[in-house]
């Protein structure tokens, strides 16, 4: 039988060490439950329908049980204390991808993960419903690839702020709804770095200034941590206006 993806939240593997005990601690009564094997590290500490999963003392998860102490509604996953993140269990009992609620130093953020390959493929704001809304950023749910940072309504992208191709990102003028491309005013195109704590896109390394009316480079700059280092004028797209001038008048006189 194919092991069910995100299983690892539902404590599948985990084998009992011995009967769970019962436990006084601060005046409170707790179910002990051990666990042996690889997670021999670990335990489960249950007050009524609320259980906390702990690893070498610390906290590791949150969940409840109903009947027959069948997970329900949401869990929360800890790292070395910290919440990581919020999600359903259904996600992971209905075959569908994983939508949490991610800790983030800038604020929560949405993160969707495929369920075919565990690919992100959304991180950013969302509203109330938990769909996208507001800024966030777009990858590819085959490669894992950066795809575009946006803006989003209604779980639908309204506008494009920087497509990315690869190690190259283009910068458009934000004039609305640009997802059309006729609607899309480049002003940058470049080399780049993205710094995931800030959730910023940092010029760095080879880039040019597009001219907003003629779509032509108007500079070509080298980068460096955001910061401009060196750079040369062109002249409609061109690094020397006088040779190719005299080449063309050659030519068509030749």
């Amino acid at each position: 039988m194919e092991k069910l993806k995100g299983s690892e939240f539902l404590l599948d593997g985990y084998l009992t060490l011995d009967k769970p005990k019962k436990m006084t601690i601060g005046g409170c009564s707790y179910i002990l439950n051990g666990y042996q094997g690889e997670h021999a590290g670990e335990y489960t500490l249950k007050k009524d329908n609320k259980v906390c999963l702990f690893e070498n003392g610390i906290l590791k998860m949150i969940y409840e049980v109903g009947e027959k102490e069948a997970t329900i509604g949401e869990f929360t996953r800890f790292n070395n204390g910290c919440v990581a993140f919020v999600q359903s269990f259904d996600d992971i009992l209905d075959n569908r991808n994983s939508n949490r609620i991610v800790n983030h130093v800038r604020g929560e953020r949405l993160e969707i993960y495929s369920h075919g390959n565990d690919h992100l493929i959304y991180h950013g704001e969302f509203n109330e419903k938990r769909e996208r809304e507001g800024w966030g950023i777009e990858y590819d749910a085959e490669t894992g690839a950066m795809l575009l940072e946006g803006m989003w309504k209604g779980n639908k992208l309204v506008e494009i702020i920087r497509k990315i191709e690869g190690t190259i990102m283009i910068e458009f003028k934000r004039n609305g709804n640009n997802t059309i491309a006729s609607n899309r005013i480049p002003v940058f195109v470049g080399e780049f770095v993205y710094d995931e704590e800030k959730e910023s896109f940092i010029r760095n390394g080879r880039g040019y200034w597009i001219d907003e009316e003629t779509r032509i480079a108007t500079r070509e700059v080298e980068w460096k941590d955001g910061v401009e280092v060196s750079g040369r004028d062109l002249v409609d797209g061109w690094y020397t206006r006088f040779f190719t001038v005299s080449s063309f008048l050659f030519y068509t006189n030749g």
